[in-house]
């Protein structure tokens, strides 16, 4: 059998505890205004595509995006070293989803993921760093 993992087991009823706290139906709505606030800025900008529904009420809090004339990549390591905003850029684990969304060639997406933990002032920085990437390309 062997050794418990003591600390992930102590983390995962921590986390439990926490969410139960907070509240599930708060978490979520949280996260959906989040969401929502992501998908009303980065609508907003030209040379920007976005994949998916805009209702945030419908949909996961993963947005993923591409910006003409920039590697997701390119995009992700920018947003990273200028405003500290941590985003995955890449096939995210489905490349044949890419295939069929047209985004295989640009090599995959750019994907923000607005959480528990996440402000309105960080969504807020990723769009503007955002609009940037797409005025300089």
């Amino acid at each position: 059998m062997g050794t418990q993992n003591l600390p992930a087991i102590a983390g995962a009823g921590a986390g439990a505890e926490w969410l139960m706290g907070k509240g599930v139906e708060s978490v979520n709505a949280s996260e959906h205004a989040l969401t929502e606030r992501l998908i009303s800025g980065l609508s907003e900008i030209l040379g920007v595509t976005m994949y998916g529904g805009r209702n945030a009420e419908r949909r996961t809090a993963a947005v993923s995006i591409n910006i003409e004339g920039v590697a997701p990549k390119d995009a992700s390591a920018a947003l990273s070293e200028r405003r500290a905003i941590v985003c995955r850029a890449g096939f995210h684990c489905a490349p044949m989803a890419h295939e069929a969304i047209g985004s295989h060639p640009l090599g995959g997406t750019l994907r923000f993921s607005p959480g528990a933990f996440s402000t309105e002032s960080e969504i807020d920085s990723a769009v503007a760093g955002v609009r940037e990437l797409a005025r300089e390309a």
